[in-house]
Protein backbone atom coordinates (compact mmCIF):
# COMPACT_ATOMS: atom_id res chain seq x y z
CA UNK A 1 0.00 0.00 0.00
CA UNK A 2 2.74 2.40 0.88
CA UNK A 3 4.30 3.35 -2.43
CA UNK A 4 7.32 5.62 -2.41
CA UNK A 5 7.44 8.16 -5.20
CA UNK A 6 10.90 9.34 -6.13
CA UNK A 7 11.58 12.99 -5.59
CA UNK A 8 8.86 13.54 -2.96
CA UNK A 9 10.52 14.45 0.35
CA UNK A 10 7.20 15.04 2.19
CA UNK A 11 6.32 11.34 2.42
CA UNK A 12 6.79 9.78 5.83
CA UNK A 13 8.81 6.60 6.18
CA UNK A 14 6.70 3.40 6.45
CA UNK A 15 5.50 2.59 9.99
CA UNK A 16 6.53 -0.68 11.66
CA UNK A 17 3.84 -3.36 12.10
CA UNK A 18 2.52 -3.39 15.68
CA UNK A 19 1.55 -6.73 17.24
CA UNK A 20 -1.43 -5.32 19.12
CA UNK A 21 -4.07 -3.00 17.64
CA UNK A 22 -6.62 -1.02 19.63
CA UNK A 23 -10.09 -2.65 19.32
CA UNK A 24 -11.87 0.60 18.41
CA UNK A 25 -9.26 1.43 15.82
CA UNK A 26 -9.41 -2.11 14.45
CA UNK A 27 -13.18 -1.86 14.04
CA UNK A 28 -12.75 1.46 12.25
CA UNK A 29 -10.11 0.06 9.94
CA UNK A 30 -11.98 -3.20 9.38
CA UNK A 31 -9.19 -5.35 10.77
CA UNK A 32 -9.46 -7.90 13.57
CA UNK A 33 -7.87 -7.18 16.92
CA UNK A 34 -4.51 -8.93 17.20
CA UNK A 35 -2.56 -9.78 20.30
CA UNK A 36 0.45 -12.00 20.88
CA UNK A 37 -1.13 -13.56 23.98
CA UNK A 38 -4.69 -13.56 25.37
CA UNK A 39 -5.33 -10.59 27.62
CA UNK A 40 -8.58 -11.76 29.27
CA UNK A 41 -9.18 -14.18 32.13
CA UNK A 42 -12.04 -16.22 30.63
CA UNK A 43 -9.89 -19.35 30.36
CA UNK A 44 -9.00 -19.14 34.04
CA UNK A 45 -12.64 -18.56 35.05
CA UNK A 46 -13.84 -21.58 33.08
CA UNK A 47 -10.98 -23.76 34.22
CA UNK A 48 -9.93 -24.50 30.65
CA UNK A 49 -13.33 -25.99 29.72
CA UNK A 50 -15.45 -25.01 26.75
CA UNK A 51 -18.51 -22.86 27.40
CA UNK A 52 -20.48 -25.00 24.95
CA UNK A 53 -19.61 -28.15 26.82
CA UNK A 54 -20.60 -26.58 30.12
CA UNK A 55 -24.04 -25.54 28.84
CA UNK A 56 -24.66 -29.02 27.43
CA UNK A 57 -23.66 -30.62 30.73
CA UNK A 58 -25.82 -28.16 32.69
CA UNK A 59 -28.94 -28.88 30.64
CA UNK A 60 -28.45 -32.65 30.86
CA UNK A 61 -28.07 -32.43 34.63
CA UNK A 62 -31.42 -30.65 34.90
CA UNK A 63 -33.10 -33.36 32.84
CA UNK A 64 -31.47 -36.13 34.90
CA UNK A 65 -32.93 -34.69 38.10
CA UNK A 66 -36.49 -35.39 36.92
CA UNK A 67 -37.80 -38.58 38.43
CA UNK A 68 -40.56 -40.86 37.19
CA UNK A 69 -43.93 -39.50 38.37
CA UNK A 70 -46.14 -42.21 36.84
CA UNK A 71 -46.24 -44.11 40.14
CA UNK A 72 -47.71 -41.17 42.09
CA UNK A 73 -51.41 -41.87 42.80
CA UNK A 74 -52.37 -39.61 45.73
CA UNK A 75 -55.91 -38.20 45.65
CA UNK A 76 -56.20 -34.54 44.69
CA UNK A 77 -58.79 -31.85 44.13
CA UNK A 78 -58.80 -28.40 42.54
CA UNK A 79 -57.70 -26.73 45.78
CA UNK A 80 -54.61 -28.93 46.14
CA UNK A 81 -53.72 -28.20 42.50
CA UNK A 82 -54.09 -24.44 43.13
CA UNK A 83 -51.76 -24.73 46.12
CA UNK A 84 -49.22 -26.60 43.96
CA UNK A 85 -49.59 -23.93 41.24
CA UNK A 86 -48.84 -21.18 43.78
CA UNK A 87 -45.82 -23.16 44.95
CA UNK A 88 -44.66 -23.44 41.33
CA UNK A 89 -44.88 -19.66 40.89
CA UNK A 90 -42.88 -19.11 44.09
CA UNK A 91 -40.32 -21.72 42.98
CA UNK A 92 -39.76 -19.89 39.69
CA UNK A 93 -39.36 -16.59 41.57
CA UNK A 94 -36.78 -18.17 43.88
CA UNK A 95 -34.84 -19.37 40.81
CA UNK A 96 -34.89 -15.75 39.55
CA UNK A 97 -37.11 -16.62 36.56
CA UNK A 98 -39.34 -13.59 37.04
CA UNK A 99 -40.72 -13.52 33.49
CA UNK A 100 -41.84 -17.13 33.67
CA UNK A 101 -43.25 -16.62 37.17
CA UNK A 102 -45.24 -13.61 35.96
CA UNK A 103 -46.59 -15.59 33.02
CA UNK A 104 -47.67 -18.42 35.31
CA UNK A 105 -49.23 -16.02 37.82
CA UNK A 106 -51.13 -13.85 35.32
CA UNK A 107 -52.27 -16.46 32.80
CA UNK A 108 -55.92 -17.51 32.74
CA UNK A 109 -55.94 -20.75 34.71
CA UNK A 110 -58.57 -23.52 34.81
CA UNK A 111 -58.58 -27.13 36.00
CA UNK A 112 -60.80 -30.01 34.91
CA UNK A 113 -60.38 -33.76 34.36
CA UNK A 114 -56.79 -33.83 35.69
CA UNK A 115 -55.77 -31.19 33.13
CA UNK A 116 -54.56 -27.70 33.93
CA UNK A 117 -55.37 -25.31 31.09
CA UNK A 118 -53.36 -22.11 31.01
CA UNK A 119 -54.22 -19.40 28.51
CA UNK A 120 -51.39 -16.92 27.92
CA UNK A 121 -51.51 -13.49 26.30
CA UNK A 122 -49.12 -13.99 23.36
CA UNK A 123 -46.96 -16.36 21.34
CA UNK A 124 -43.76 -15.42 23.19
CA UNK A 125 -45.20 -16.60 26.50
CA UNK A 126 -46.50 -19.75 24.81
CA UNK A 127 -43.05 -20.58 23.39
CA UNK A 128 -41.38 -19.95 26.75
CA UNK A 129 -43.79 -22.30 28.53
CA UNK A 130 -43.46 -25.01 25.90
CA UNK A 131 -39.67 -25.01 26.36
CA UNK A 132 -39.89 -25.78 30.07
CA UNK A 133 -43.25 -27.59 30.22
CA UNK A 134 -41.63 -30.89 31.27
CA UNK A 135 -39.95 -29.36 34.32
CA UNK A 136 -43.09 -27.42 35.27
CA UNK A 137 -45.29 -30.48 34.96
CA UNK A 138 -42.84 -32.58 36.98
CA UNK A 139 -42.91 -29.99 39.76
CA UNK A 140 -46.73 -29.92 39.78
CA UNK A 141 -47.05 -33.71 39.76
CA UNK A 142 -44.67 -34.13 42.69
CA UNK A 143 -46.31 -31.31 44.68
CA UNK A 144 -49.80 -32.74 44.15
CA UNK A 145 -48.61 -36.32 44.45
CA UNK A 146 -50.32 -37.61 41.32
CA UNK A 147 -48.69 -38.54 38.02
CA UNK A 148 -51.82 -38.16 35.90
CA UNK A 149 -51.89 -34.34 36.02
CA UNK A 150 -51.50 -32.77 32.56
CA UNK A 151 -50.74 -29.23 31.40
CA UNK A 152 -52.18 -27.55 28.30
CA UNK A 153 -51.05 -24.12 27.18
CA UNK A 154 -53.04 -21.99 24.73
CA UNK A 155 -52.64 -18.50 23.31
CA UNK A 156 -55.50 -16.10 23.97
CA UNK A 157 -57.52 -15.30 20.87
CA UNK A 158 -58.46 -11.86 22.13
CA UNK A 159 -55.63 -9.45 21.51
CA UNK A 160 -55.86 -5.77 22.30
CA UNK A 161 -55.69 -3.71 19.16
CA UNK A 162 -52.90 -1.20 19.36
CA UNK A 163 -53.99 2.08 17.89
CA UNK A 164 -51.52 4.83 17.10
CA UNK A 165 -53.06 8.23 16.52
CA UNK A 166 -51.40 11.24 15.02
CA UNK A 167 -52.12 14.58 16.69
CA UNK A 168 -54.49 15.46 13.82
CA UNK A 169 -56.39 12.16 14.23
CA UNK A 170 -56.61 12.72 17.97
CA UNK A 171 -58.01 16.23 17.38
CA UNK A 172 -60.61 14.90 14.94
CA UNK A 173 -61.84 12.34 17.46
CA UNK A 174 -62.11 15.10 20.09
CA UNK A 175 -63.95 17.37 17.63
CA UNK A 176 -66.47 14.59 16.91
CA UNK A 177 -67.16 14.29 20.63
CA UNK A 178 -67.33 18.07 21.14
CA UNK A 179 -68.29 20.14 18.03
CA UNK A 180 -67.57 23.39 19.91
CA UNK A 181 -63.89 22.54 19.65
CA UNK A 182 -64.06 22.79 15.85
CA UNK A 183 -65.91 26.11 16.13
CA UNK A 184 -63.22 27.49 18.42
CA UNK A 185 -60.45 26.28 16.06
CA UNK A 186 -62.08 28.14 13.14
CA UNK A 187 -62.62 31.33 15.18
CA UNK A 188 -58.99 31.36 16.26
CA UNK A 189 -57.85 30.44 12.74
CA UNK A 190 -55.68 27.57 13.98
CA UNK A 191 -53.96 25.30 11.50
CA UNK A 192 -53.45 21.68 12.50
CA UNK A 193 -50.98 20.95 9.72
Amino acid sequence: MDAVVEGDENLAPPRPVIAEIDADLAATLGRPKMAEKPSGNLGRLLGGKSMLGMSAVGSSQEEEELSDTSGLVRDYDEDSVKVAWSALVEDQKSKNKMGLAATLATGEWSFSDATIKLTVANQVQYDELKECATQLLHFLRTEVGNGSIALEVEVSEVEAAVEFLTPKDRYQSWAEENPALETMRKRLDLDLG
